[in-house]
Formats: C-alpha cells, sequence, structure tokens
C-alpha cells in the first residue's frame, strides 16, 4: 500500500469540505461510526506547555459543535438499538453510536449537558478500579510528574532510566519511551514501576478527583440518554494478561457494575484496544462471558458485515484537535481508510 503524505491528505480534506458529505460517506462511511470520546475540558493548554494526553482531551466549545453537527446530519443510536438493528440486517446508513471510556467526571459535569440540549444518546464504558479508587489512569499521574521533575531517574529491570525533562522536546521524548514500556507490562509490573517512578517524585499527584464516583454512575445510568458499559477493572493491556487474568478483568468488572445498578452490562470497550492489545482470544472471551458487543480502538466505520464480528467492532477516535472539518473526514470514512493504508504500508 502507498501511504498517503500529509499535502495529499490536506487536500482530500478541503475537498471534502466543500462537497457534498454524502459522496463520500455513501462510498466509504459504512452503515455506522462510532465515535470514541475520553474527556471533555473546558481549558486549553498554554503555548509550548507539556500535554501529551490531548489525543484523548475534546474542548467543550468542539464538543458542542460535533454534537450539533451530528444531531441536525445523522442518525444518533443508543448502543441496544444500534446492535440489535445490525445484528437484523437493518442498521441505517448515516448512524452514529456515541462513546466514552474510561469514567471520568466531565463526561457528567460536562459532556453530559450537551447530549441532553441535543437529544443524543451516548455509552460510557467504566473502569471498576478507577470508580472504586484501586487504581489510577497512570498516563495522567505520570502527566503530573513529568511536570513536576526537572529529570527522572530510576533503575527497573536491571536496566537503568535517566530523562532530562527541562525542555518540552525532551519530555515528550521520555513520555513516548515510558509509554511503551508500560503497555509491554503486566498489572504486577505495572503497580511496582508505577511506586518507582512516584518515589522520584516528592510531591504526591493527585488524579482521583477527575474520576467518576459509584453515586455518580448511578445518576448517569438513571438517565435516559446514558448506558454503562464495561471497560475492565484495572485497564490493563489485556494482550499481556493470562487467560485466567483475562477472564477475571472482564468478568469482574460486568459483575461489579451489574451489582451496583443492578441492571444488565452488555457492552464491552478493551482498552488499549489496537490490533497489538486486543486479538482473537480477547473477543472470544468477551464472546463466552456474555458481552452483546464489544469495541475495539481500530480504526474503521461499522457495516453489516460485523454482524458477524460483534466483540470486534471499530471505532473513530475523536481528539482534541478535531476541527469540525477533520471531524467530518472521519464521519466520511476516508480518514479510516488512510489510517489503514498507512499502517500497512
Amino acid at each position: 500500500m502507498i501511504s498517503l503524505p500529509h499535502p495529499i491528505k490536506s487536500r482530500i480534506q478541503s475537498m471534502l469540505c466543500s462537497a457534498p458529505l454524502s459522496f463520500f460517506a455513501n462510498r466509504y462511511g459504512g452503515r455506522c461510526s462510532a465515535l470514541m470520546y475520553h474527556r471533555i475540558v473546558s481549558e486549553s493548554p498554554a503555548n509550548g506547555e507539556f500535554a501529551p494526553n490531548l489525543v484523548l482531551d475534546v474542548h467543550v466549545e468542539r464538543f458542542e459543535e460535533q454534537i450539533r453537527y451530528l444531531a441536525q446530519n445523522y442518525r444518533c443510536l443508543d448502543i441496544d438499538s444500534a446492535i440489535e438493528l445490525l445484528i437484523d440486517g437493518k442498521l441505517p446508513r448515516r448512524s452514529v453510536i456515541i462513546t466514552f471510556d474510561d469514567g471520568y467526571r466531565d463526561n457528567l459535569t460536562l459532556a453530559l449537558p450537551i447530549l441532553e440540549r441535543y437529544g443524543v444518546p451516548a455509552t460510557i464504558f467504566i473502569t471498576t478500579g478507577f470508580i472504586d479508587r484501586l487504581c489510577t489512569p497512570w498516563w495522567y499521574e505520570q502527566e503530573q510528574i513529568f511536570r513536576k521533575l526537572p529529570r527522572l531517574q530510576f533503575e527497573w529491570d536491571g536496566a537503568s532510566y535517566d530523562w532530562n525533562l527541562s525542555t518540552l522536546s525532551e519530555k515528550n521524548e521520555a513520555w513516548r519511551e515510558l509509554n511503551r514500556l508500560f503497555k509491554r507490562l503486566d498489572l504486577t509490573d505495572q503497580s511496582e514501576l508505577m511506586t518507582v517512578i512516584r518515589g522520584a517524585c516528592s510531591e504526591r499527584c493527585q488524579v482521583e478527583a477527575d474520576l467518576l464516583n459509584w453515586s455518580e454512575v448511578v445518576r448517569l445510568h438513571e438517565h435516559r440518554l446514558i448506558t454503562i458499559g464495561a471497560h475492565t477493572v484495572n485497564h490493563p493491556a489485556l494482550r499481556q494478561l493470562s487467560e485466567s487474568d483475562l477472564r477475571t478483568e472482564l468478568l469482574d468488572s460486568k459483575h461489579n457494575i451489574e451489582r451496583k445498578l443492578g441492571a444488565p452490562v452488555n457492552h464491552l470497550a478493551f482498552p488499549f484496544g489496537r490490533r497489538e492489545h486486543a486479538t482473537e482470544r480477547e473477543f472470544e472471551v468477551a464472546s463466552d462471558l456474555g458481552y452483546r458487543s464489544a469495541f475495539t480502538t481500530r480504526a474503521g466505520q461499522i457495516d453489516l458485515e460485523h454482524s458477524q464480528q460483534l466483540r470486534s467492532l471499530p471505532r473513530i477516535a475523536i481528539d482534541f484537535f478535531d476541527t469540525l472539518p477533520t471531524f467530518r473526514w472521519k464521519l466520511s470514512g476516508l480518514s479510516s481508510v488512510v489510517s489503514r493504508e498507512e499502517a500497512l504500508s
């Protein structure tokens, strides 16, 4: 496959802005786009500020612009209806499913009022360990640590790590290396390494305030527009786990939510759900444990053939940098085509 260079992408995106969206959506857009959000934020980082998790954020003003556009131009489906229509072969074109991962408080405080304003349903996939305060989203805790330290030094698994964190470029490079390391580790090693990294920073970093608690999850569950789904207990890279631990992660999160809400949990999102993190083994276990659907982070639109792949459904990631034109570009399906070509090139 030939990878499209950025200038070509830009020209295609510009063309998309001036041409009818249906021209592209009917050719590449499948029947439905499952959009993946994480956090909705009310502030923007200062110029040059270290902000490695911006790919997980969407500014509240852009989120409202996107939801307004969807409400005016697409059929916004709740997840149960979408899966039923998919199974029956009746999923209409220009359908959208809104999803959020992890379980952040801003899903309630910032996202829900906008969803209410436009009558758009959404699913929130929660990591029960975050809600129970048994673990934290380590990527945000590490971001806080990197902001506080001029240098990070530690020993781990027979290797020495020494990163200068004085400049933005140094922080970003060290962040990428540490992120890759963490995703290769199982849960025990992740916890132990996080303890080592915390020991290098004298000031305690708090991320719990950014997470939902159970009373807030119950409030969301009781709202007519919101469905609660599972996102494991500890948010691990599932491929690193034994099959026994994998089953525990998927089943315990399901059962815990069901006990708290008094309602079945039928839908799952895989953490770090790319091809290297969620494989056929994970899809089969999700099916065995009774999940009606499971979503990856593999880029793509949902089409009728996905009725045979209900535990490996693709999604479209929406991030801080998406303007309305790039949002429309992603909905068209062309973005997913380009991403697949680049992955294979």
